[in-house]
């Protein structure tokens, strides 16, 4: 369902981006849009992943019975790629905190709010870093391995030192960056002079927002508390319950679809975008 749903979205987004560009060339795109496309690519890849390595497996072995799964590195890489989108994912959003924080920190930087920079440095730069970051995970620390009763290669729980790097990484890491965007954000917002009523009320809004999005993130992090219950409970007992694997992918999913029903509800711009059917022009 989350991949129906962002691919919709994604779908719907790139279209009316067409349309403008058709219209008039001149035209700019928002970049608060092309960041929340952004997210919703990432998250189309992320879900995919999920049905590919994790869901179809399960399936197979669950109601099929097929041909177990080997503990190869095809099966590991796998996962990692998975893994990998998580983080790109979570980046993705910290990119768009990050734009909020620079138009109201900085707004004397005035390259740094254009579509540009974000498009040739920042997206890709996510990316890379998604991925680079992962990959320590799945070469040094060894920890993603084939579960055992299960078909499909993942994240050790029950490794609790390449546990806790995975989840600093992918979780703990982006959603610090959106923190410190934010109080930096409040601190502008209260020494801004009330005689600059326009600034103070944009700036206003783009804190609300940066609000959303960490509100949204913060319950995206529920995914990774299966893990840390388990291994709190059952880990100092060496009792792992291996049904904690089901429950971790099944809060996942829920958490995907959450993330792209809530895009057009954090980004006012995207919002605006999905309604109207006439050219939107960049107020930036």
């Amino acid at each position: 369902m989350s991949l129906l749903i962002s691919c919709y979205f994604t779908i719907i987004i790139t279209y009316r981006i067409t349309q403008i560009k058709v219209r008039s060339r001149r035209a700019k795109i928002e970049v608060p849009v092309i960041l929340s496309l952004n997210t919703l690519c990432i998250l189309v890849v992320e879900s995919a992943l999920q049905i590919l390595d994790v869901n179809w497996p399960t399936i197979q072995r669950d109601f099929y019975e097929f041909i177990r799964e080997e503990n190869s590195f095809f099966c590991q890489f796998r996962s990692y790629l998975y893994y990998s989108a998580v983080s790109a994912l979570y980046w993705s959003c910290a990119l768009q905190a990050f734009f909020r924080f620079v138009r109201i920190v900085h707004p004397e930087c005035v390259r740094m709010h254009q579509a540009k920079i974000y498009y040739n440095i920042f997206i890709p730069g996510q990316i890379l870093f998604a991925f680079g970051s992962v990959l320590p995970y799945l070469l040094i620390f060894k920890g993603i391995q084939l579960i055992p009763n299960e078909n499909y290669c993942t994240a050790l729980i029950s490794e609790f030192n390449s546990l806790l790097y995975l989840i600093f990484i992918l979780f703990a890491l982006p959603l610090l960056v959106m923190f410190l965007c934010y109080i930096c954000i409040i601190f502008k917002i209260r020494r801004t002079s009330t005689s600059k009523l326009y600034y103070r009320k944009r700036s206003r809004r783009e804190y609300f927002i940066i609000q959303r999005i960490m509100t949204v993130m913060l319950i995206l992090s529920v995914a990774s508390l299966p893990s840390i219950v388990d291994l709190i409970i059952y880990a100092p007992h060496g009792r792992l319950d291996s049904r904690i694997y089901r429950i971790e992918w099944i809060s996942a999913s829920l958490n995907a679809l959450f993330l792209g029903l809530c895009q057009p509800f954090v980004n006012p711009q995207l919002r605006k975008l999905l309604k109207s059917r006439k050219t939107v022009r960049s107020k930036i």
